[in-house]
C-alpha cells in the first residue's frame, strides 16, 4: 500500500510541474509592465500641442482687432466740418429750404467761377451767387435783365449797357461799372478763362459813369449776337477782391472757399454731404 501511495504522490507532483510550465507564458504579460514603453505612450503635451496653442490667437489676428488704420476711418478727416460749418446750424428749416440734387460729386474744394471745374453753384449758368449782366430766356429767346437793366444799340458797332440801381456785393460794397470792365478785361490778361475769345468780337469796353458801360464791337468781325451771348455767360467779379489775387498767378487756379458774389444767395457752409446757401 505504501508503494502505491508513493507512486500516486509522484504522479501528482509531476502533473503539477507540467501544469505550471504550461500556464506560465499566459500569465507573463499580465505581470510584466515595463517602465520604458509606458513613458512615450501617454504624453500629456499632445492634448494641446505647442503649434496649436500658437495658432489659437496668432499675433496677426490680435493686431487687426484694433489696427491703427481702422481707428481713424471711423471719422475720416474729410467729414470734419469747416469753421463756417461748425458755427452754422446743422438743421435748416424744412419749410424754408429747397433741396437740389445731382450737382455735388465730391467734397467741395473750390467755388472759383473762373476755374474750369468749380463746385456748385460756381459752375455753368447757375446764377445764385455770381451773376451775369443778363440772363438768356429760353422760352422767349430774349435777354432778361439781371445786373443790367437795359441794353441799347447806339449804332451798328456800339452798345450801351445800364446797370440796375442799388447793385451791391455780398460784403456790402457797391457793384459798379468798373467791376464789369475789370471782369471783361480779364479776357486779355487771363488767357485760360472760358471767355478768352471776347476781344475777337469787341474792341473795347469802358465805364462812362458808375452805372453805364460803352461796348465797342470789333469792326473786323461785327457780330452782336456773339456779344450778347457773352453778356449772359460772363459772371461779374468784385474788383476790390480779385485784383489783389492776380499777384498769386493765374486766377483760374486760385482756390476760393469763401465766395463773395452779387447774387441772392451766399455760401453758408459745406460738407461732403451738402452745400448750403442762404
Amino acid at each position: 500500500m505504501n508503494k502505491k501511495f508513493f507512486t500516486f504522490t509522484a504522479l501528482l507532483i509531476i502533473l503539477s510541474v507540467l501544469l505550471g510550465a504550461c500556464g506560465a507564458p499566459a500569465a507573463a504579460p499580465a505581470t510584466a509592465v515595463p517602465a520604458a514603453p509606458a513613458a512615450p505612450a501617454a504624453p500629456v503635451a499632445t492634448a494641446v500641442p505647442p503649434a496649436a496653442a500658437a495658432t489659437a490667437v496668432p499675433p496677426a489676428a490680435a493686431a487687426t482687432a484694433v489696427s491703427p488704420l481702422t481707428a481713424p476711418t471711423a471719422v475720416p478727416p474729410a467729414t470734419v466740418p469747416t469753421a463756417a460749418a461748425a458755427a452754422a446750424p446743422q438743421q435748416l428749416p424744412r419749410n424754408e429750404t429747397l433741396y437740389i440734387a445731382g450737382l455735388q460729386w465730391q467734397t467741395p474744394v473750390n467755388f472759383n467761377p473762373l476755374n474750369s471745374n468749380p463746385d456748385w453753384p460756381g459752375m455753368g449758368n447757375h446764377l445764385l451767387t455770381y451773376e451775369t449782366l443778363f440772363a438768356f430766356n429760353q422760352l422767349t429767346g430774349a435777354l432778361d435783365p439781371l445786373l443790367a437793366k437795359t441794353l441799347t444799340a447806339v449804332d451798328p458797332a456800339t452798345m450801351q449797357v445800364t446797370l440796375q440801381d442799388g447793385t451791391m456785393w455780398q460784403d456790402g460794397q457797391p457793384l459798379t461799372a468798373e467791376d464789369v470792365v475789370y471782369t471783361y478785361n480779364l479776357a486779355k490778361t487771363q488767357t485760360d478763362v472760358n471767355f478768352s475769345t471776347l476781344f475777337d468780337y469787341i474792341s473795347d469796353i469802358t465805364a462812362t459813369d458808375a452805372k453805364t458801360l460803352k461796348v465797342t464791337l470789333n469792326a473786323k468781325q461785327v457780330n452782336p449776337g456773339f456779344v450778347k451771348n457773352f453778356f449772359t455767360q460772363i459772371k461779374i467779379l468784385p474788383k476790390h477782391i480779385w485784383q489783389a489775387r492776380e499777384a498769386s498767378g493765374k486766377l483760374s487756379q486760385f482756390v476760393d472757399i469763401a465766395p463773395v458774389g452779387s447774387g441772392p444767395y451766399k455760401l453758408l457752409n459745406y460738407s461732403p454731404e451738402r452745400i448750403a446757401l442762404v
